[in-house]
């Protein structure tokens, strides 16, 4: 008999071994205000608020700040890295929160909400853009940042 029970532990030990999950951390390496180069540019007919999406690359954080001015043309936002004992890449969800809803068509929108491809212990970056007038808004806008439905991060920002 004191063998078999010396197997169910070692087959119990090992396969809660295999069953620990991935531990993911968030760290913030830089926020602020960000120059880019637009590398191209789509329409995003699922959401009317911001109508396009620009893809950009050699993102640089040029000021460090939280406090954005409100002028059509600034970017701003996080750069990060998601820390992994893994390698692989994942859909980070973003969602800005405005200081008020914005009303389009008729249609009110609290937020805005973004897939971001991140890869596990590289730098990523999620970021807003301001290309319009109905876009532009004082107050406190918020980035929050979920994996798997699982709250990361936050990050305020303040429009004057």
């Amino acid at each position: 008999m004191k063998p078999i029970y010396s197997i169910a532990i070692l087959l119990f030990f090992l396969a809660s071994c295999s069953t620990i999950k991935n531990s993911v951390t968030f760290e913030e390496k830089k926020y602020g205000l960000y120059n880019s180069k637009i590398t191209s540019v789509e329409r995003d007919i699922n959401n009317p608020i911001v109508g396009l999406i620009s893809h950009t690359d050699s993102i640089s954080i040029y000021k460090q700040t939280d406090t954005v001015p409100m002028k059509v043309g600034y970017k701003f936002g996080v750069k990060f890295i998601l820390k992994s004992n893994e390698s692989k890449t994942v859909e980070v969800k973003t969602v800005w929160v405005f200081p008020k809803p914005i009303f389009i068509d008729g249609k009110k929108y609290k937020s805005y909400t973004m897939m971001v491809d991140a890869n596990y212990n590289e730098e990523s970056y999620a970021g807003y853009f301001f290309e319009n007038e109905k876009e532009l808004m004082k107050g406190k806008w918020e980035l929050k940042f979920y994996l798997r439905d699982k709250k990361l991060y936050q990050r305020n920002f303040i429009m004057k």
